[in-house]
């Protein structure tokens, strides 16, 4: 029989005096408190062969139960690696306790693969997981709701958080699955699901997702026989609004997929484990790794890090990043946007020289110049020669709002994650643009941005054509909002494209302090699986950066350029003088060199057509040397003369 929240076990009473120590205040009477969620990913081999492992997570989480506000702990399945062995179960068992005693700390536990004895025909033995984790040892906690049946396979607990000012509390379901729930297991948890229709529902089950970002589509698992990941979300995740979050582990890896329910609204799949060795990395039987989920109420975000105590490190095969979720929080308008400065410039005319600022690229050896969307492009041929690299120094960084912009034509030779370009600070800074995975003819975008050790990461819902120019352009924004979405615009073509959350596997870096076109020096997608053939293939042209974020129209000016405007920055003014002043008299057909009329000539008709579409005096420039500013003072005048005998004679 299903047991109510209202039940006198679970009331408010009882809940405040039992876990008094672990519910420490730390709201205003204007906030909601901030929290944290840990997931325990599959502690197989600590059981195994590293117990005190095992040990040292369920103590950090003791020791920082009041700083870190933790609400409720979840382990994801495979708590031990041999289901027979009665030692493995002890040692998880003695971990485990960690978080019981006097005061303990709201947690669930739920089987892996590992944890039971499935025979040929697919009868499953979880007499050890149910001996030593039974319903019994959880029943009588205040956060326990119920078990499907009298074992504890499948089971679900609560939580709550309260909400100043307001009746009502954030509650919350902690929804447990064993692996390839049976049909009638998942019928269960719609009916669990459907008596709580104002819980938001963390579900829990051990496979489900692939490191990929997608779902697992098998009719069978070894032995096991029952319902894959896609069946889960089929039949159960997508037809509850209110299960907002699934967490699996199983298979060595960190993803994050992003789902749609019938409602319109988000899941976000996350896959945690860490357990495989990795001698080049050392992360030996899983280095220790647990995975946090901060939960900011008032700003509607939840930022997801992992953290090894063992080892005192933070994050695990990727940086922290955040995601979006409606808590309730009415979060400030932001600040308006920093205005866009360009910062540096490359119209790749016979050059990599950056126009504006100081960062020159230099060239790999399968690098060439081609056929651009204005004048010459840089074509690059998808080899780990095949790129432009800015080395570190005076010129761009990664700073609270910037901006770029380029045509781009992706070749359709191209492999899946195909980067474009790479800036990388150091460690805890960096941006990638990177073509992800489609198909022959089109590809989305993924921006990605780490700032402060935090990443976010969006991908274009529209898709890019292959073998054919496109203008890309985006802009980040720190003080935009908490979340990728709130702080990231994309541009496709000039119009902002639909962002979703990127699958978290789509993050790329390169080398501290360089700025890289065409791949990454390491060729590395993270720190667990590396990729050496994802390079970009094609053509990129008239590449801007900038400090500050674009606009619309700034982002609309750069399609078509303004007569006069060789910069390509929406304006015409002393920038563009100086592009004339330095390409005066040659015989160059770039647009971006002063070429505006495409006669083959930089001359005084190129100077009437800047006098004519002259739009700002308003730009702070520096002094040209005498003899240019000569040479500038005369392009000017005489276009000025130019365009004056020409309204005289109208």
């Amino acid at each position: 029989m299903t047991k109510r929240r209202d039940d006198v076990t679970f009331s408010r009473a009882s809940w405040i005096l039992l876990l008094m120590a672990t519910m420490v205040a730390t709201s205003t009477a204007s906030a909601t408190e901030e929290f944290t969620v840990v997931l325990l990913p599959d502690t197989q081999f600590y059981s195994q062969n590293e117990p005190s492992w095992y040990t040292a997570q369920t103590q950090w989480i003791r020791d920082n139960v009041e700083t870190e506000n933790i609400k409720f702990v979840i382990h994801l399945g495979d708590i031990v690696n041999t289901a027979s062995s009665t030692t493995q179960w002890q040692n998880a068992s003695a971990s485990q306790s960690i978080l019981e005693g006097v005061y303990p700390i709201p947690h669930s536990v739920m089987p892996g693969n590992h944890d039971m004895i499935v025979s040929t025909a697919g009868v499953r033995d979880a007499t050890n997981y149910n001996a030593y984790f039974p319903r019994s040892r959880y029943e009588n906690q205040p956060w326990f709701g119920d078990t499907y049946g009298t074992t504890n396979e499948n089971n679900y607990s609560f939580f709550s958080v309260d909400v100043p000012g307001s009746e009502n509390d954030l509650d919350f379901m902690v929804l447990c699955l064993e692996p390839f729930p049976s049909d009638s297991a998942i019928a269960w948890a719609n009916a669990v699901v459907n008596a709580y229709p104002d819980h938001r529902v963390i579900l829990n089950t051990h496979l489900y997702l692939n490191p990929d970002g997608n779902r697992r589509v098998e009719t069978t698992y070894g032995n096991f026989q029952g319902n894959d990941g896609n069946d889960v979300y089929n039949k159960l995740v997508k037809n509850h609004p209110n299960i907002f979050m699934v967490n699996c582990g199983h298979i060595s890896y960190e993803a994050l997929s992003v789902s749609d329910n019938v409602a319109g609204g988000q899941v976000y799949e996350i896959l945690s484990d860490y357990q495989r060795p990795d001698d080049e990395n050392n992360w030996l039987y899983g280095y220790g790794w647990l995975r946090t989920l901060r939960f900011v109420p008032d700003e509607n975000r939840i930022t997801v890090n992992a953290y090894t105590p063992v080892h005192g490190l933070t994050n695990g095969y990727y940086d922290g990043f955040t995601i979006e979720y409606d808590m309730g929080g009415t979060v400030a308008p932001a600040a308006s946007h920093p205005a866009a400065v360009l910062r540096s410039s490359w119209s790749f005319s016979g050059n990599a020289n950056d126009l504006v600022g100081l960062k020159d690229f230099t060239l790999g050896s399968y690098a060439t110049f081609t056929a651009g969307r204005f004048g010459d492009g840089l074509a690059l041929n998808g080899t780990a020669d095949g790129d432009a690299v800015a080395d570190g120094g005076l010129g761009l960084s990664i700073t609270d709002a910037f901006s770029g912009a380029a045509w781009v034509k992706y070749d359709s030779a191209n492999t899946p994650f195909a980067r474009i370009l790479s800036l990388v600070d150091d460690g805890n800074n960096a941006c990638n643009v990177v073509f992800a995975e489609g198909d022959a003819t089109s590809s989305p975008i993924v921006v990605r941005v780490v700032k402060d050790g935090i990443a976010y990461h969006v991908i274009t819902e529209e898709e890019v054509d292959r073998n054919v120019f496109h203008h890309i352009a985006f802009a980040f924004d720190d003080n935009g909002g908490p979340t990728a979405r709130m702080k990231l615009q994309v541009w496709i073509d000039g119009v902002e494209a639909t962002l979703g959350e990127a699958n978290h596997r789509d993050g790329l870096r390169g080398d501290e302090g360089d700025f890289i076109l065409g791949r990454t020096d390491d060729a590395v997608i993270d720190q667990k699986y590396k990729f050496t053939s994802e390079f970009f293939s094609g053509v990129i042209d008239e590449l801007r950066w900038y400090d500050g974020v674009l606009t619309d129209e700034q982002v609309a000016a750069l399609l078509l350029p303004t007569p006069g405007d060789a910069t390509l920055d929406g304006l015409v003014n002393a920038a563009d003088a100086r592009v004339l002043a330095a390409n005066w008299l040659q015989a160059t057909s770039p647009y971006t060199n002063g070429d505006f009329n495409g006669d083959g000539m930089v001359d005084d008709l190129d100077a009437s057509i800047l006098a004519a579409n002259w739009s700002s005096t308003a730009e702070s420039v520096g002094v040209p040397e005498p003899g240019s500013l000569v040479l500038l003072i005369g392009i000017v005048l005489l276009g000025m003369s130019c365009w004056k005998r020409s309204r005289v004679g109208r």
